[in-house]
């Protein structure tokens, strides 16, 4: 998909073909890199990176790809009293 997200971009040159390739693992991540030669690089290169990217997620979610976002587990040992209430629901000035 990464591939297909340079197709039909007319800034980008097909010789040399874009490549994507797989850098590493992160927590929640594959590490991917595309790269691909524009013929134009005194127009911007960020305008083409930032078109390219916004194509790879809208694939990535027309493919029911999701991007993982970490999750933390949250272990209080001892909360205010102003706070417990809040996380509870009741008004500390209910008597």
């Amino acid at each position: 998909m990464c591939i297909e997200a340079t197709e039909g971009q007319e800034r980008i040159i097909d010789n040399p073909k874009p490549a994507c390739l797989l850098k590493g693992f992160g927590d929640s991540s594959v590490d991917l890199e595309i790269r691909f030669w524009i013929r134009d690089p005194q127009n911007g290169i960020a305008n083409i990176k930032s078109e390219v990217l916004l194509r790879v997620w809208d694939l990535f979610a027309a493919n029911g790809i999701e991007i993982p976002f970490p999750q933390r587990d949250l272990h209080l040992r001892s909360v205010a009293p102003d706070a417990r209430a809040l996380i509870e629901g009741t008004d500390t000035n209910d008597e």
